[in-house]
């Protein structure tokens, strides 16, 4: 799931509020081949605005784009930021075992709030998605909350892959900037 570099500056043109840091990751995620990128940054540095930004690259390019996140709460970021098909990470996987849903290789798999997966269901995603050749995308923060069940996964996938990193935290500079 690569997107042409004209297609990702024109989004990032259509959306010139974004960060050097969000700018980054957009294009990081959209120029590199890897089947498996990852994300962090800490809550208020913008990844769910800025994953929609990359969505809307992947879909000029012509790739289906699904969102999941651990819970129903966190699906709702990510359809506020024009994401049309999200589930939970559980309805994922069941629609994918029950086969109501297929990945292919113009897939792209975005994972919201993906320090909080457990690995039980993190791997099988993961398996799914090397099958069928799709992308995967692990946004989130691994020093935030963990996993209910036994975690880790996150972590170590960033610390093996690297990652892209947003650092500003955008909402308290947006609190400091309003008094």
């Amino acid at each position: 799931a690569v997107v042409a570099e004209p297609l990702v500056t024109g989004v990032l043109a259509r959306h010139s509020s974004a960060g050097a840091d969000q700018a980054a990751m957009v294009r990081d995620l959209c120029r590199a081949g890897d089947g498996v990128a990852v994300v962090v940054g800490r809550a208020g540095t913008g990844k769910t605005w800025a994953l929609g930004l990359a969505r809307e690259a992947f879909q000029q390019a012509g790739h289906k784009v699904l969102g999941c996140a651990p819970t129903g709460i966190a699906t709702v970021g990510l359809g506020q930021e024009g994401f049309n098909d999200v589930r939970t990470v559980d309805r994922l996987l069941a629609d994918l075992a029950g086969r109501r849903l297929e990945l292919d290789d113009r897939t792209v798999l975005v994972v919201d709030e993906a320090g909080m997966v457990a690995t039980r269901n993190l791997a099988p995603l993961l398996e799914h998605a090397e099958r069928a050749g799709a992308k995967v995308v692990l946004v989130g923060d691994d020093r935030q909350f963990s996993p209910v069940d036994a975690g880790g996964g996150f972590r170590a996938l960033r610390l093996r892959l690297g990652a892209s990193e947003l650092t500003v935290n955008r909402r308290q500079t947006q609190a400091w900037e309003q008094h």
